[in-house]
Parts: structure tokens; sequence; C-alpha cells
């Protein structure tokens, strides 16, 4: 009988013992676990390099990474300065790459950019036909993706690249009909999926060329100059271009049912850029010290060149004159 309550007793305490909890392994990763993203020069952050003195371009993610919660993010980047030369075969190469990390979120800005740009193909139903692609790449990923939409970029006709002239051809357009309907194309799209967002990236171009006020949490952008925000080349953005892009960004993900709280972001413009320059201090300590490095041989070189010649002076043949 002692033996009977006594297992009784062990049954009961068994159901009264919480259950274990859930291994974090089976709980959903939230979005910022693993950013990855992918696109063209704009993700790539593509002359970069110049303004923040650093050896290698800074790319986008970087910048999202100094706006978006100090914790629990991670940021691969896949940005390509060259994907306009062949956006078809790099497109694909980056989304597998994104894939194979299994990635929480998708950024791709400037993704869809060279598939309605570009002079590999001529004319707007060509470009529309080669949209579908890049759509069809996006869709890949079962994860939510933040895209940008297709912006009129004719200012860069005017613009001044490594070579002195611009770096885009009137060639490499869309019409201006043919840029509206590849924009529909993809507001079309993104109708029927409601895990992609979009900046508006055309917009807010645009306003920038103009000179206009931009307004976002807090902050008014209004750049006195279009090189406050453009390189010269008037296509890539400078840094606090950059910073207003991924701040656009960013606030997208907050709005965005994603569960980004807005609270654990930086939206300070200011902010966001001393993060950056903290961020990039390491890479740019070290460039600086190779560029000093390097101008103390070259001056060393020519004092002992200047040296060389004066202990040649008097040995030198004299000119004669007929």
């Amino acid at each position: 009988m002692i033996a009977i309550l006594a297992a009784l007793i062990a049954a009961a305490a068994a159901l009264q013992e919480p259950s274990p909890p859930t291994p974090k392994s089976d709980l959903p990763a939230p979005p910022t676990a693993r950013i990855h993203v992918v696109g063209a020069s704009l993700s790539a952050g593509t002359g970069s390099s110049i303004e923040l003195m650093t050896k290698r371009d800074v790319p986008l993610g970087r910048v999202l990474a100094c706006a978006l919660p100090t914790e629990g993010v991670t940021v691969v980047d896949h940005g390509d300065t060259f994907f306009f030369a062949a956006p078809t075969e790099r497109g694909p190469k980056q989304i597998a790459a994104a894939l194979e990390a299994a990635p929480t979120l998708v950024i791709a800005l400037d993704f869809l950019f060279w598939y309605g740009y570009g002079d590999s193909v001529r004319g707007d139903d060509a470009r529309l036909a080669r949209l579908e692609l890049g759509l069809a790449e996006l869709d890949r990923c079962p994860c939510p993706i933040v895209i940008g939409d297709l912006p009129d970029i004719s200012l860069a006709l005017q613009g001044k690249g490594p070579l002195g002239r611009p770096i885009v051809s009137r060639s490499m357009f869309p019409s201006a009909e043919g840029l509206e309907r590849l924009n529909q194309r993809i507001h079309e799209w993104m109708a029927t999926r409601p895990r992609v967002h979009q900046v508006p990236l055309g917009a807010m171009l645009t306003t920038m060329q103009k000179g206009e006020a931009l307004a976002l949490r807090g902050n008014t952008w209004k750049p006195g100059e279009v090189s406050e925000v453009l390189q010269a080349d008037l296509l890539h953005p400078t840094a606090r271009g950059s910073v207003w892009v991924a701040l656009a960004t960013v606030d997208v993900l907050a709005r965005a049912p994603l569960g980004v709280p807005a609270e654990r972001c930086t939206f300070a413009e200011g902010a966001v850029l001393e993060r950056l320059m903290a961020n990039t201090e390491a890479e740019r300590a070290a460039e600086l010290a190779k560029r000093a490095e390097r101008e103390a041989r070259r001056r060393e070189r020519e004092e002992k060149r200047k040296q060389s010649e004066a202990g040649r002076g008097g040995e030198r043949a004299p000119l004669l004159v007929r």
C-alpha cells in the first residue's frame, strides 16, 4: 500500500513539473538576425573609399548597421560594382549566395536597376522582359525583401567619372514611358507579395536633385548643393547620401510588420554618420598610414635625385650653340 501511494505522489509531482523550455533553435529568428544585401553599385558603396579614405569601398550594409539595433543584427554584403556588366549572370549568383545562409531579410534596393537600365538590351519591351528575370530571382527568397524602384538618373549624363566624362550614356536608358512601365510592373509584382516592401528611391533622388527638403523621423534634409548627396559622377551617393538611403530603409523596416523595433533604431543623421566614421576609423588610420609611408618614400627618392644631380652638376657637358 505504501509503495502504491509513493508511486501516485511521484506521478502527481511529475505532472506539476513545468515542461522544458522550447530550444532557441526552434524559435523564429528575428528579421535582423541574418540580413543579406544584394545589388549593384549602390549596395557595393562604389566610390565611398575616396571620401571615407579607406582602402576599399564601404558597402551599404555597413551603413545600415549603423542605424539598426546594436544587438542581434548580422549584415552580409553581396553588392557588386560591376553588376551592370552582366545582371542576368551576377544577379542569380548573389541570390544563391544569400540563400545558402538562410537569410531572415534581403535588402535589394538596386538589385533590379540594371535589369531595366543598361545597353545590352535595347527597346522598352526587351527591358521589361529582362526585368521579369530579376523579379523571378528575388522571388526565390522566402523571407521579407526590401527593394527600391527604378529612379530617373538623367542627371548622371552631366556627371564626371574618373575619366572626366559621364559614366552612363543615353543608350543605357529606357524611354520615359518605358521607365514608367518598368516601375508599374514592379508595383504589380509587389501587390501580390506582402513580404516585399519598397523604399521610394525615385522620389528621394528627384527631391534631392531639386534641392528640396526631405523629412523623416525628425530629420529634415535639404542639401545646399547636389554634391552633398551625390559624387562627381552624379550617380553614386556620398557618405551622407548613403546615410539618407539607409535611414529611409530602416524607416520602412520599422513601419512594416516585421518586428524591427523603431525605438531601438538610430534615426538621427548625425548619430549614424558618427557611428559610420567610428566603424571605419581603423581602416582609415591604416590607409592614411600607408599613404604617409608612400609619401615619405617619394620625398626620400626626390631628395636623393636632387643630391645626385647636384653632385654631377660640374660634370655636365656644355650645350653647343650654333
